[in-house]
Parts: structure tokens; sequence; C-alpha cells
């Protein structure tokens, strides 16, 4: 939890002048380091074995992090930027992030994110992470969505597993 939120603190920097394409890569750091400690050895899910190279994706890593958590995984309607994909939709928050992540740091990449993407992918990337490190905080009540556009100061809503939580569900 420790290392998780110490890439959240640095992911969520934008004073210094760390851009949203640092903050995306950062923030997939944190996703990544969160779902081997939750996936791993926390939860035994998958051996390690899963997490080295030839083994699950990295939106697959993240897409058990977040399922497992009771966490969507599904693109919002709210992103428009990344309707604009070329050939065939995201198929979901992860495979987004992680595609776009790798355009930034791969340059053998010849697909390029449509505009206004990156700002969008690291939105959904810390979304992802503030509900990852609530959940793994045991956090049953309200939070602040960094997904909805035009909050103001108090608009609230119930984290996505607060229903299964009060059904006596929890994630050990």
């Amino acid at each position: 939890l420790r290392v998780g939120l110490y890439w959240y603190i640095a992911a969520n920097e934008r004073s210094t002048g760390i851009g949203v394409d640092a903050g995306i890569i950062l923030a997939q750091t944190a996703l990544e380091r969160l779902a081997w400690a939750y996936c791993v050895e926390h939860q035994r899910i998958v051996s390690d074995e899963a997490f080295k190279p030839r083994g699950l994706s990295a939106a697959d890593r993240l897409r058990m992090l977040v399922s497992t958590l009771g966490i969507p995984v599904q693109m919002p309607q709210t992103m428009r930027a990344m309707d604009g994909r070329r050939g065939r939709k995201w198929s979901d928050i992860p495979d987004a992030i992680t595609l776009i992540r790798n355009s930034l740091v791969h340059p053998y990449e010849k697909e390029q994110p449509p505009e206004g993407s990156y700002y969008e992918a690291w939105r959904l990337s810390m979304w992802l992470l503030d509900l990852v490190l609530l959940r793994l905080c045991k956090h049953t009540g309200d939070y602040a969505n960094r997904l909805t556009d035009r909050r103001c100061v108090g608009m609230v809503e119930r984290v996505p597993w607060a229903k299964q939580h009060a059904m006596g569900e929890d994630i050990g």
C-alpha cells in the first residue's frame, strides 16, 4: 500500500510541471504494483509467473485487480476523446490506459491515440487508483468521483462496491 501511495501521489502531482503523459505512466506503475501485491501476494489468485514476461498482459493484470475488487471496468460514456480510436474501440478501461501508456513509452508503436485521449486516460487511471486504494482501505462510504464533469464541492457518490458490502460480501 505504501508503494502504491507513493506512485499515486507522483501521478497526481501537477504543480511541478509533470504532465498528464507522465501521470499516465506513473499511475499504471501504481496499479501494476497494487495488482501484484493484491492478486499474487495477498489473495494468491495467480502465481508470480503470471506477472512475468510472457505472462498476463498489463491490461489483464489491471483487469484482474479491479474486477476482484468490484470496480467497474466499462468505459464511461463521458470519455469523448476515447471514442475516437480508429479501427476498433477499446474493450474497457484497462485496455485503453495500457495501450495509451504503451504509445508513450514504446517508440515503435505506430498507432497514436486520438487527440485529447491522454488527459482522459490520466483521469481514468487516477479514478481506478482512487477506487483501488479506497477499496483496499475497506472504505464503503462516499467519494468524490473525478470522472464527474463540472463537479462542485461536496458532490459525492457511493463507492461502486457499497451495495455488495451491505449484502455481506467483503474483500478479505
